[in-house]
């Protein structure tokens, strides 16, 4: 009984411990899946509307998976928003007529994990980061 009483505590962590690190994968891969789409709508778009009309609907790609989301719509991660998700802008907005224009969209996206932030006391946060040669629309 006296085992038991100390090894139940540790196999719950470790249980508790692969749950959370197995969606912070999921959210890891989510969160690439969207920032290599966001990047390649934006290498598509016409140059002058990259950062433009065109970063608004590369920023809702990324966040909601749709260009155009409902009202109420739910991120592709739990907890993302605009505010939470910081999309770095191009250096193609700083001089559009570098050539080749590449588009380089890349995010610090927290992660919601129970667990790991008991346990470290703060926020995980992955990075994630894509670019693509721009090639016109």
């Amino acid at each position: 009984m006296l085992e038991a009483t100390v090894v139940f505590p540790v196999i719950l962590t470790l249980m508790f411990g692969i749950l959370d690190f197995g969606r912070a994968i999921q959210d890891y891969h989510t969160a690439d899946k969207s920032m290599r789409n966001a990047a390649r709508y934006l290498a598509r778009v016409p140059a002058d509307a990259v950062c433009d009309w065109g970063w608004d609907n590369a920023q809702n790609l990324a966040i909601y998976g749709l260009m155009d989301p409902p009202n109420g719509a739910k991120p592709l991660i739990q907890g993302w928003a605009a505010d939470t998700l910081s999309l770095e802008r191009s250096p193609a907005c700083v001089d559009p007529a570098a050539e080749p224009m590449t588009i380089t969209i890349s995010a610090n996206v927290p992660i919601p994990t129970p667990l790991m932030s008991a346990l470290i006391s703060s926020s995980v946060n992955i990075g994630v980061r894509h670019e693509e040669r721009h090639i016109g629309g």
